[in-house]
């Protein structure tokens, strides 16, 4: 069954990236929400991020497929319009760890152990299906509606599943 635009009432935005935005969104069908992250292809050509798109795609399809795990933003469906490629997300409505470091200045001990532990179990799930994750920051880290971690952005992200591992996406991400 190949998705488009007309099966999600769009709502406002929710996030900004370098090729476009999220938007909170609901399944016509089904009324459930999730998160619609638009790259703009213009935007995309421009900036040459063609392989950075695909890569984010594939990735989500490497983490997302199976079972899924509760410490990674995954992909439920995809699809592309004239003008954007469309990945539909898991919505985490918590916000991520850089807005609340913002907020609050540190975390607790007992925090910092709890969302450290979480992102670990994120990453081995993305290790185990041969994904090294490449952009972990506190914007990448959003928190679910119960304040559990969940990963995002896999733009970065490499498959090393093949017997020599290569890098073939060029890391350029902002350093903290």
């Amino acid at each position: 069954m190949q998705l488009t635009m007309n099966d999600f009432s769009v709502h406002r935005i929710i996030g900004r990236g370098g090729f476009g935005e999220v938007y909170g969104c609901r399944k016509a069908d089904t009324g459930k929400m999730y998160a619609m992250k638009c790259l703009d292809k213009k935007r995309i050509k421009m900036k040459q991020g063609e392989t950075l798109a695909l890569n984010e795609r594939i990735m989500l399809s490497l983490v997302s497929t199976g079972q899924d795990c509760p410490f990674i933003v995954c992909m439920t469906y995809a699809f592309q319009t004239p003008d954007k490629l469309c990945f539909i997300l898991d919505l985490m409505n918590g916000g991520d760890l850089h807005y609340h470091l913002s907020q609050h200045g540190v975390f607790t001990e007992q925090e910092m152990l709890f969302y450290a532990s979480e992102v670990i179990l994120g990453l081995e799930h993305m290790h185990n299906r041969y994904v090294v994750y490449r952009d972990l920051k506190p914007a990448n880290i959003l928190l679910d509606e119960n304040g559990h971690v969940r990963i995002s952005d896999l733009g970065l992200a490499c498959d090393f599943s093949k017997k020599k591992p290569h890098a073939s996406v060029l890391v350029s991400a902002f350093i903290y």
